[in-house]
């Protein structure tokens, strides 16, 4: 609890809460109270200039954008490597460039309206295209070039004919927009989307997205399984019930013998559960307006308006935690 303490105190304080669930529960509460009494930076910014968002490093330039390392100039990208003059994008790696509405890449350059283009160029409305340049509405290419709808052209033929198709395009209002929800190959539960922003089933649907439904659960009729408190009263045979929480789940061997030698309790809740609560240990990918609780600044943080957390700029936090 920030409080230092000779060895043997440190051990029997570890002890108090090793092996307990409800142990663990008030120690994970009383780090929550800690967390929030202690200064915040406004955002996880390092070694970088004009960047707004969360988790970038080492960056320039880049607005509105979350988890970014050595990039410049985007805006409203997430997971970016080395990425430059980009718009719009999500999970571009290796030197992307020139990349706007694209999802997907790694060492490619002049990509747009696309998903997963690896190694490739001058690439429009395509998806999983590898080692390739000059593809228009193509999928599942690998070292082509000129090739309309996966049809080979030559250069004539394809500079002749892609205008005119980007010409019908704008009178039908379809260029400039991403490939519609509806081909999506995935539910939005399915997909990282629901990670990043969390939506329920009726806000997904009246949107028009799509949702998996999953009645896979409903057939369980088994009894709930009562798990001791303590890691030591367990029983060898939990790994063969059913456990339930919002969903079932089971403690394989292996998971037992780890609980059991590092002296953690049998988890309440499912995997994917506990994934979702890791998540919620980072803030929403949105920023707003806030202002330096010891200079006043304006600064742009994605600690929302009404949480209790005290939140400063770089400068007031450095002078706090050193």
């Amino acid at each position: 609890m920030n409080q230092p303490l000779p060895k043997a105190e440190y051990e029997k304080r570890i002890k108090e809460f090793k092996g307990s669930y409800r142990n663990f529960e008030k120690a994970k509460e009383i780090l929550r109270k800690l967390q929030q009494e202690r200064v915040h930076k406004y955002s996880n910014i390092t070694n970088s200039e004009n960047c707004t968002g969360d988790f970038i490093q080492d960056s320039k330039n880049c607005l509105n954008s979350y988890d970014m390392n050595d990039s410049e100039d985007c805006r409203y990208v997430w997971l970016s490597v080395q990425g430059k003059d980009s718009y719009d994008c999500s999970n571009i790696y290796i030197k992307p460039q020139l990349h706007y509405q694209m999802m997907g890449t790694l060492e490619a350059f002049h990509v747009a309206f696309s998903i997963y283009c690896f190694h490739s160029q001058n690439i429009l409305y395509s998806q999983q295209i590898y080692n390739s340049k000059d593809l228009f509405g193509c999928m599942g290419l690998r070292r082509k070039q000129y090739c309309v709808f996966n049809k080979q052209y030559t250069r004539e033929e394809y500079e002749a004919l892609v205008p005119k198709i980007v010409e019908h395009m704008k009178k039908t209002e379809e260029w400039g927009q991403f490939f519609p929800p509806k081909f999506a190959a995935h539910g939005y539960n399915e997909s990282l989307a629901s990670e990043y922003c969390p939506l329920k089933p009726a806000e997904v649907k009246a949107r028009g997205w799509n949702w998996k439904r999953d009645d896979s659960e409903a057939a369980y009729q088994g009894p709930n399984v009562e798990v001791p408190d303590n890691i030591r009263d367990v029983p060898d045979d939990i790994t063969e019930r059913i456990l339930s929480s919002e969903k079932l789940y089971k403690v394989i061997p292996q998971e037992l013998r780890f609980y059991r030698q590092l002296g953690l309790p049998i988890p309440r809740k499912s995997p994917d559960e506990r994934y979702d609560e890791r998540l919620r240990l980072r803030n929403p990918r949105k920023l707003y307006d806030r202002a330096c609780a010891k200079c006043q600044l304006p600064i742009k943080s994605t600690f929302a308006p009404g949480r209790p957390e005290t939140i400063a700029c770089e400068k007031c936090y450095l002078a706090a935690v050193h």
